[in-house]
């Protein structure tokens, strides 16, 4: 296994970052380095890494540098200018934002699909997650699909507040803690109150 790479996860720091750290930690992955990038802000905290304790350093052109496979863990405006920089210095980039949605030559990874979505475009540098719904619908419904044929499906499906990183998260805490204290606010982060 060729471990004389650099892996680099931006967002680190966040919701998301966070729990993708910790999967990699656990995954044996083949990289010689990781580094734990973040905005400003968050520079110069430190995580957990296996057994190791890394310090988070501040996301640019410089710190990607060198860099074979990045994963954005970080809102679509950033990850829209981060993958420009990551892929201009020839690394692969995993996104796990929106921001490439619409973008026909950016390839859906489905994790628990082995393959899927890998061979629609064959010189695809930069790849993106589907969403936290479609990824659990997808991971009960392929063993469905491959013994009986599955073909369509219908969901409706409520989306968590945690969808929208820690923002959305202490949105749900303020209006909930709002409602038990009959009081009514006004949604911040949000377009309507929750539930």
């Amino acid at each position: 296994m060729d471990r004389s790479w650099e892996l680099a996860v931006v967002g680190a720091t966040g919701v998301v970052g966070r729990e993708l750290v910790g999967a990699l930690a656990q995954s044996g992955h083949p990289s010689e380095r990781v580094r734990l990038l973040a905005s400003e802000r968050s520079a110069g905290e430190e995580l957990p890494f296996g057994d190791e304790t890394l310090e988070v350093e501040t996301a640019n052109a410089e710190t990607l540098r060198g860099a074979r496979l990045v994963f954005l863990a970080t809102p679509a405006d950033v990850s829209r200018t981060l993958a420009q920089v990551a892929e201009a210095g020839r690394a692969l980039v995993v996104d796990t934002s929106r921001a490439f949605v619409s973008d026909l030559r950016t390839p859906v990874v489905f994790p628990r699909v082995p393959g899927a979505g890998l061979g629609r475009v064959p010189d695809a540098r930069r790849f993106r997650v589907p969403g936290p719904v479609s990824q659990t619908i997808l991971g009960c419904l392929e063993p469905l699909r491959a013994a009986a044929g599955l073909r369509e499906v219908h969901v409706s499906a409520l989306i968590c507040a945690s969808g929208a990183g820690r923002q959305g998260v202490a949105e749900l805490e303020q209006q909930t803690a709002g409602l038990l204290a009959s009081r009514e606010l006004e949604p911040t982060h949000f377009p309507h109150r929750l539930g």
